[in-house]
């Protein structure tokens, strides 16, 4: 693909510019390099390198000063000359280039991309020749002209719209997709002018109208509207004594806040005012009641030194204090006195609204539906707090539809006109924060939002408080195909300008020259396989988070690099970076670090650099920097090298250091044994002087030969050196004498065993490659058993058919490496009784291993060797276990307690070489399972010892046939299955488990090959989940539960293919929710489609007790905190109906809620017990609660027989009582025969049975002192609700019937005690008399009404009448 040319254009400048024109045309000369002479500050490094200097070209510096190190930065003019005679002193960078390309491409130079020796034109090769006549010239530039962003696409045309959208790979000039061939190949960057700002109405804008609060305290505490009947519970107390509640509210809805500007209706909006009732229940002041039952008067800003009673009033936002006072006056009638109340009321220092669209007007009120931030507790800030705004973009896409791929980017947000930005820091007053408008996006480009954890300072990391969404761009759909692969590349991509962030996705795979970034991007990821960039990265000048420097990626102050273009195969590093983070690709191949000291080092990713990459350091931090970073070094084959010799490089292989010439120069770390690979040729001078705990040296087992140089052994402590080879011998015995070698030292021939080990003085050397099982017998030629006493480094390493090890009692050293690679191995078993020694990474690379189990007391992990075992179930199942008080194990080793009955871990045979880890009693006999292998028999045999398998234990294990049986019938009784245990495995069939079996959670989940389940036993025990996602699992059978087991919701979900479960228990075991969600056996089913699929097989005699007991589950609600199931339903759908009506319903409106509820529920159970479904819902009782005392209001029609106990009630679980019975209780009741009542009952309120048709009620009361008869009145005598006649009144054995008459006495006549009878009566005689009754008068109605009163206790009681007072009981 050729570059344009660059176009000459006449221009005419105005007189300002002309300067802008020089330093243009001068610009270009450097880019090209005429005549160019760089100063200090331009120097140009040596060829194939770029350096970053301590002062960056627009420093300033002193002319006259010196530095030693300015000859480093001179320019190889000769070499330049040689490749670019064309270009006379070019300024540009050179680099040596590496080929990440296409088969095909050469030389570093992309298919179609400029060949060499072509000048590729950019923007600095624009020539403006001025004129001066402006008729004269092609372009007129003037002082008023829209600056674009070459940076962004979205940037309007001239017409003020979008300058259109580009066609990936095209030819075209659409400056809204820099797609090749339409865009120079060096961008210059830079930040664009915002244009068409809209108007901003925010400061004149109203608060949200959110109408009166009313508390919402979660108190289990009933709500309802005031009127002048209710009682006030104390309406003489004061403060928390009192009736009467004026106070902030507990909810952070509808604040008041400083800076706002109020009435005196917000004032009382922003209150919760209600009245306490005597009768418990919270009498609210809502809107209506303002004015007619409290107001309010003024307002103080000075702690009532001065009054504001003139409203609206605007509170100060620069108050000193917090505290508001709040002059009110509240009465109980529209006929009552004033009462004043002083409230003190916190302020809230701000109000933040953060709206979703502009407002299009002035003086607009906002809506709820405005805000991206509802809820009051997202709005009210102290001074000072920082709001994220980056949180709200999800918010603001989701309201505009667009929660995926968005198709305009929103530049930021304002305040008064103003862009604020990301981290908002609230001051006191009032903040309306609005939407910039959007900018369109061009259809390439694809942009998402991501989330990230972020700092206040805009920094990206896991470890930072605030979640942000940002605006990524995540793929480019332009670009040309790469032929031969799925890659597309462009040369330029610009990042449009608004994008936050740049995460390309692992399969965008663009291929690009250079990437443009904006000013406006937060945050770059690691590209990786996304995105590679060849030429360079170019950044904005005024981007606040990153620079670039001849194609590097760095951070603003230039002390990280971030990226760096794949072309680069040399980078230098000056000592003023402190951070390297490479791109996952990179094509490095010499990095110099030029730090002086190791504090000055910077922290490098050198994981990311790619094997054999050569690490240049100053001589002096050599051996340092080799130490510091041995590991990486070593896991990524790099090369280390100093600047005095860079060619003589060195490495580090099995904690040995190695130079490039093959020398071993030194030990890093190692112990006991060392092994030497084929690419050690000789061993240096003093190379074990450092090492002196080797003891044996191990020749490398492909025969290669290695030399001994002088003094090679000197200082080490090497007792033998054992040959895989005569050649190899013949070789160490030659070096031997000059290699000052401890006198003790033998050179030995290794040894082969008749089964394939090589070995020598106990160390086992190396295995054969296909060995599959090792249980420590080594056999010599002869037939001798050879003992093993140490696994050398690297002495399994490869045996990829490996499976089962069992080292030794012998064995307390594993070499290095010694298992590494051992991809088929599964299970290891340490039998050392006292100690064992662990090389480092010794399991590298086992990835199929299910555990490690040691019995030896002292574990030693040579180099902080601390590996694990992940677990995709649960992460701190790690599955390496040592001994019961072990020491020196680390934190991700497992030891059982004392009390657990662990003595020991054995490896048991669980049929036909499948293996099984146990733990072992005192007297060695396996009992607990604790890890099998993967893969197990068709027919597994535990040992009948067992007595528990532990926590996923056979988890994800299979069998040859695809399906596997376990030998439960010759396993004892209570055997315990824990979490997990059988989880994902394919254990199939019908499975019969032994007697009383205890499972745990998830036991059997995801067993899809199970077909039926039967659990015996009458102490079964179940946890959660236990069957879940059996998909083939047709019926279950469930034993009797051991007391107190339970049946949890959930138990077979996703078990679709059920169509049984039988619960053997005699009684209904209690069910459990997992969630608030109702009570099902399969999740997965709806109650509904549960109902018509399943039948639940329990005792006959106890199907309706399941009815009744379940009824809550099957709704969701269980009984908790002291509260019953019934209240909290009740509570919560009266919530609901608030939410959703903003008014408190009636009580009769909840409780044909909960009788729908119920209803359903019912016959979910009824349904699947296979009982008859109901019309109605039965067996409940309505009621209110205060101070644990119930009030039982309601009764549903079916009743026909009442025994109001705790446990009919559903009272059993809480310290609640049974204490009065409300007017109409049982007026819905119609065929009520009896009532028993409990001798906690308090109270009766008038008119219970008002409503009951039967010919005859039987009201049974138990307590010795009778319940207070209320609701009367002399107009109105208590009265049951229906006739005397049709009421019996029945006392148990301790209540008394002439007490209940005594106490009833006054009431059958409706009166209180005799005093007020007696007051009542006189005033009812006298009438408008002026004459008063006499004594006597007064006294004849009153023994009347009297008689008449006791006379029908008596016909209730079933007592003969009287009919003279000296016959009455009641007096």
């Amino acid at each position: 693909m050729k570059r344009k040319g660059a176009r000459k254009l006449a221009v005419a400048l105005p007189a300002t510019l002309a300067a802008a024109a020089c330093l243009a045309q001068i610009a270009a000369e450097y880019q090209l390099g005429n005549n160019f002479q760089p100063t200090v500050s331009d120097r140009v490094l040596q060829n194939n390198q770029v350096l970053f200097p301590d002062d960056r070209d627009n420093t300033r510096t002193d002319e006259n000063s010196s530095d030693d190190s300015d000859s480093a930065w001179e320019k190889d003019n000769s070499v330049e000359e040689t490749k670019h005679p064309e270009s006379g002193t070019n300024a540009s960078y050179l680099f040596k280039y590496t080929d990440p390309l296409p088969d095909g491409s050469k030389d570093g130079i992309l298919p179609n991309a400029p060949s060499a020796g072509e000048i590729v034109s950019g923007p600095s090769d624009r020539v403006y020749d001025i004129v001066d006549d402006p008729a004269d010239a092609d372009l007129v530039i003037r002082d008023d002209t829209v600056k674009t962003d070459p940076a962004d696409p979205s940037q309007p045309g001239e017409d003020g719209s979008s300058s259109g959208s580009g066609t990936g790979g095209g030819t075209g000039s659409d400056p809204t997709d820099p797609s090749p061939g339409s865009t120079p190949s060096r961008p210059s960057v830079g930040p664009s002018d915002d244009s068409g700002i809209t108007p901003s109405y925010g400061s004149s804008s109203k608060d949200p109208d959110e109408g009166k609060s009313y508390p919402d305290m979660g108190d289990g505490i009933k709500n309802d509207f005031y009127d002048e009947s209710v009682a006030p519970a104390n309406p003489d107390g004061e403060g928390v004594n009192g009736s009467v509640v004026i106070t902030r509210p507990f909810s952070w809805d509808n604040l008041l806040y400083k800076g706002q500007t109020i009435t005196d209706r917000m004032v009382y909006n922003a209150l919760d005012t209600y009245v306490m009732g005597a009768d418990g229940v919270r009498y609210l002041w809502g809107s209506e009641e303002y004015g007619k039952y409290i107001c309010i008067d003024g307002v103080s800003f000075d702690g009532g030194a001065t009054w504001v009673t003139d409203f609206p009033a605007r509170i100060p936002a620069d108050m000193d204090s917090n505290e508001l006072q709040i002059r009110s006056y509240y009465r109980f009638s529209t006929k009552g006195e004033w009462t004043e109340r002083m409230i003190s009321y916190y302020l809230e220092d701000s109000r933040v609204m953060i709206l979703g669209e502009r407002l299009k007007e002035a003086n607009t009120t906002i809506t709820p539906s405005l805000l991206l931030n509802d809820g009051g507790i997202n709005q009210y800030f102290d001074e000072g707090h920082q709001v994220n705004l980056l949180y709200y973009f999800f918010a603001y896409f989701e309201q505009r539809g667009e929660c995926g791929r968005l198709s305009a980017l929103l530049p930021g947000w304002e305040e008064n006109g103003k862009q604020v930005p990301w981290f908002y820091t609230v001051n006191a007053g009032r903040h309306v924060i609005e939407p910039m408008t959007t900018v369109p996006l061009s259809d390439n480009y694809v942009v998402e939002l991501e989330l990230r954890w972020m700092s206040e300072d805009l920094e990206v990391g896991f470890h930072h408080p605030h979640l942000s969404y940002l605006q990524t761009l995540v793929d480019y759909e332009g670009g040309e195909l790469i032929q031969g692969r799925a890659t597309r590349y462009v040369e330029q991509l610009s990042v449009p300008k608004y994008i936050q962030a740049i995460a390309l996705h692992s399969d965008a795979r663009l291929l690009i020259d250079y990437l443009v970034i904006p000013d406006t991007v937060l945050y770059i990821d690691d590209l990786g396989e996304g995105l590679t960039v060849y030429e360079g990265y170019e950044v904005s000048s005024d981007n606040p988070f990153y620079a670039s420097d001849e194609g590097v990626l760095l951070n603003k102050d230039r002390t990280k690099i971030l990226g760096i273009p794949t072309r680069f195969t040399w980078l230098t590093v000056p000592e003023t970076v402190t951070e390297i983070d490479f791109p996952s690709k990179n094509a490095l191949e010499t990095l110099r670090l030029e730090a002086t000291t190791m504090e000055t080092m910077p922290e490098v990713s050198f994981g990311k650099l790619n094997s054999g990459c050569k690490i240049i350091v100053n001589d002096d931090l050599l051996s340092d920097f080799l130490m510091e970073n041995r590991g990486v070094i070593e896991k990524n084959q790099l090369q280390v090298a100093s600047v005095a010799d860079p060619e003589l490089s060195y490495t580090i292989r099995g904690g040995l250091l190695i130079d490039s010439r093959g020398a071993l120069c030194s030990v890093i770390s190692a112990s006991g044994t060392v092994n030497l690979s084929g690419i050690i040729s000789s061993i240096g001078a003093n190379a074990f002087a450092d090492a002196p705990g080797i003891r044996e040296l191990v020749l490398s087992k492909d025969g290669s030969i290695v030399e001994l140089e002088p003094d090679s052994l000197a200082g080490s402590g090497i007792g033998t050196i054992y040959c895989y080879t005569q050649e190899q011998y013949d070789a160490i015995m030659r070096g031997l004498s000059g290699a000052n070698a401890p006198q003790d030292v033998s050179v030995r021939l290794l040894l082969t065993s008749r089964e394939g080990f090589v070995y020598g003085n106990g160390i086992l050397v190396s295995a054969p490659a296909d060995l599959k099982e090792f249980y420590g017998t080594v056999t010599a030629e002869d037939g001798t058993p050879v003992t093993i006493n140490a696994i050398g480094d690297g002495a399994f390493s490869g045996c990829e058919q490996l499976i089962w090890v069992v080292l030794p009692e012998s064995v307390s050293t594993i070499g290095a490496d010694a298992f590494e690679g051992c991809t088929s191995l599964e299970g290891v078993l340490i039998d050392a009784k006292d100690y064992i020694s662990i090389g480092n990474e010794a399991f590298e690379g086992c990835s199929a291993l299910r555990f490690v189990a040691s019995n030896a007391q002292y574990g030693i992990l040579e180099d902080g060797y601390d590996f694990s075992i992940p677990d995709t179930y649960w992460e701190n199942n790690v599955y390496l276990f040592a001994p019961t008080g072990c020491v020196g194990y680390t934190g991700n080793w497992t030891c059982f307690v004392a009390e657990s009955g662990v003595y020991s871990y054995t490896l048991e045979d669980i049929g036909d070489g499948g293996k099984m880890l146990y733990g072992t009693d005192a007297e060695g006999t396996p009992w607990l399972g604790i890890r099998s292998g993967s893969e197990v028999a068709d027919e597994v045999k535990l040992p009948t010892s067992t007595t528990e398998l532990f926590l996923f234990s056979m988890a994800r294990t299979s069998s040859p046939s695809g399906g596997f049986t376990v030998n439960w019938d010759e396993l004892p009784e209570g055997l315990c299955l824990g979490g997990g245990c059988l989880r994902d495995s394919q254990i199939s069939g019908d499975l019969v488990l032994g007697q009383n079996y205890r499972i745990g959670n998830s036991a059997f989940t995801g067993c899809t090959g199970l077909t039926s389940v039967a659990i015996p036993g009458d102490q079964v025990a179940l946890e959660e989940m236990v069957f879940s996602f059996c998909s083939n699992l047709k019926t279950a059978y469930i034993g009797k539960l051991w007391n107190g087991g339970v049946i949890y919701s959930g138990i077979f979900s996703d078990c679709n293919a059920l169509t049984t479960v039988t619960l053997d228990s005699d009684t209904v075991p209690p069910g459990v929710l997992g969630s608030l969600v109702p009570f099902r056996f399969n999740l997965s089913w709806t109650q509904q489609e549960e109902q018509e699929k399943l039948q639940l097989i329990v005792p006959e005699e106890i199907r309706e007790d399941y009815v009744k007991e379940w009824r809550y589950l099957a709704v969701g609600q269980f009984d908790a905190l002291g509260q019953t199931a019934y209240w909290r339903l009740r509570n919560d759908l009266r919530d609901e109906y608030f939410m959703n009506n903003w008014t408190f319903p009636e009580d009769d409106v909840v409780d044909t809620m909960i009788e729908e509820r119920l209803f359903a529920a019912d016959n979910y159970l009824r349904g699947i017990l296979g009982l008859e479904p109901v019309e109605e819902v039965t067996d409940l009782y309505h009621y209110d609660v205060f101070n644990e005392i119930v009030t039982v209001r309601a009764t549903v029609p079916s009743l026909t027989d009442a025994k109001l106990t705790k446990e009919e009630l559903g009272l059993a679980n809480t310290e609640w009582s049974i204490g009065c019975l409300a007017s109409g209780t049982f007026s819905r009741s119609t065929q009520l025969q009896s009532v028993w009542l409990p001798d906690t009952l308090l109270g009766i309120e008038s008119g219970i049975l008002t409503g009951v048709e039967s010919d005859r009620v039987t009201l049974t009361f138990t307590g010795e002192t009778p319940p207070e008869l209320t609701g009367c009145s002399p107009e109105s005598p208590f009265t049951f609700g229906i006739e005397d006649s049709r009421v019996r009144l029945v006392f148990e054995e301790g209540a008394d019937p002439a007490e209940y008459i005594r106490s009833w006495l006054f009431a059958m006549a409706g009166y209180d005690n005799m005093s007020q009878m007696r007051r009542l009566i006189s005033a009812e005689l006298q009438g408008d008399s002026e004459t008063a009754p006499t004594e006597e008068e007064v006294t004849k109605v009153i023994e009347e009404r009297l008689i008449q009163a006791e006379n029908r206790l008596r016909e209730m009681i079933g007592m003969d009448p009287v009919d003279q007072v000296e016959d009455m009981i009641g007096l």
